[in-house]
């Protein structure tokens, strides 16, 4: 297995390691305590608004975590809300971390519009899920032009994954897990040599 390769086990087990009460039937929303994102029942059915990242780039998140973990019979990703959980978690990542995220997304937007004359957040499906495919962790390399979309490709699959296999759609509905979990903070994928935490 290549190091950013991530299983649905070791998903799962992200998830089991993760302090969150996870509220069947409830809309939960995210906030910040103590520089970590918690979720929450919540009762608000306010439009989500980024914390980070302007509009557009958080419907390109939007899609972008969509394309990762589309809705099927269960549901996907945007549904999970997996892009309000990232905008808020890059937010009070420390700055470098904070600094490599804003920037891989920005790069890929920019690398979007030169290939298809569209931005990410209106590009078609098809055409969204060819431009991951260009800079996948399914290359064992990448042109040295692609790095950065391949850099940025890597920690978005991380933090989507996350996100949404400690929610109640990727946990409860999707794995069927339990109910309610208590987790701690995330320390990141368990290969060697990594350091990436939120």
């Amino acid at each position: 297995m290549k190091e950013n390769d991530i299983t649905r086990r070791e998903a799962v087990g992200m998830a089991a390691g993760a302090t969150v009460a996870l509220v069947v039937g409830e809309r939960w929303v995210f906030a910040a305590r103590d520089r970590e994102v918690v979720k929450m029942a919540g009762t608000s059915d306010r439009g989500w608004k980024p914390v980070l990242f302007t509009d557009r780039e958080g419907e390109a998140l939007a899609r972008l975590v969509e394309a990762l973990i589309p809705r099927t019979d269960t549901p996907g990703a945007r549904d999970a809300r997996v892009h309000e959980y990232i905008d808020l978690a890059v937010s009070l990542a420390p700055t470098a971390e904070k600094k490599a995220f804003v920037s891989g997304l920005r790069w890929l937007d920019r690398h979007c519009r030169r290939r298809f004359d569209v931005d990410l957040a209106e590009i078609p499906e098809t055409d969204l899920v060819g431009l991951l495919r260009s800079v996948s962790d399914e290359h064992a390399e990448h042109p040295r032009s692609l790095r950065p979309g391949a850099r940025f490709f890597t920690d978005l699959k991380r933090r989507t994954i996350f996100g949404y296999y400690t929610s109640v759609e990727g946990r409860v509905e999707e794995l069927g897990l339990p109910e309610v979990v208590s987790m701690q903070k995330w320390q990141g994928c368990r290969h060697q040599g990594s350091a990436h935490q939120t």
